[in-house]
């Protein structure tokens, strides 16, 4: 196989390809490229069609690059080039992720404190390498309300009680007796409920 460099403005990319490149994945393919560089060869016909690598083509030119390295795939007919096509897009993605190896590769490598990653979102990749202990402390302190909320709560029960106050003890009675919970004639007791406190709203959460 000979691999070649030539201009990036010699190519031509496919008019109809069968692989849809979103922005995101251009971007981290540009991520890619500005700490590896290009890593494959592009393949292009006798014309400089690209037949396979459009979508790294899209990020090199991005990128700001000028030129490419290539491989040069002679004598296609136009079915030929096609089938390459497809048989290059679909033999990928019959491979699937292991996911246990992944997890061990991204353990060493965030060991050292680097989750600059190609394809790896910063802020997810710090979450899901968190050590345990970390995850209980967040488990741990769930329910429990900054003092800061407290003191406010405080301040507007205080405030709601001061305005009650206020209010004629006549129409204090008559709202009492409209609100009076109306008694159940019966012995069953109401079945207590789990519930959880929001640190962020102070609201109790029932569990089931």
């Amino acid at each position: 196989m000979k691999i070649q460099k030539i201009k990036l403005a010699e190519l031509k990319p496919l008019e109809t390809n069968v692989r849809k490149h979103g922005e995101n994945q251009i971007k981290e393919l540009i991520r890619s490229i500005n700490q590896f560089g290009q890593t494959r060869a592009i393949v292009i016909d006798d014309d400089n069609n690209i037949l396979i690598g459009n979508g790294l083509y899209e990020a090199m030119v991005k990128a700001g690059l000028e030129e490419a390295f290539i491989y040069r795939k002679k004598g296609l007919s136009e079915i030929e080039k096609k089938k390459l096509i497809l048989a290059d897009n679909k033999t990928y993605s019959l491979g699937a992720d292991d996911y246990e190896n992944i997890e061990a590769y991204l353990e060493e490598i965030t060991a050292s404190g680097d989750f600059e990653i190609a394809g790896f979102d910063e802020d997810v990749l710090r979450n899901l390498m968190r050590e345990a202990e970390e995850v209980l402390q967040d488990v741990q302190s769930y329910g429990v309300l900054d003092p800061g909320i407290i003191e406010k709560k405080q301040q507007v029960a205080e405030s709601r009680a001061n305005n009650d106050d206020t209010q004629n003890p006549a129409q204090n009675n008559e709202i009492e007796e409209q609100q009076a919970p109306t008694a159940v004639m019966n012995d069953t007791q109401p079945e207590e409920v789990a519930t959880v406190l929001c640190p962020n709203c102070g609201e109790c959460i029932p569990l089931d």
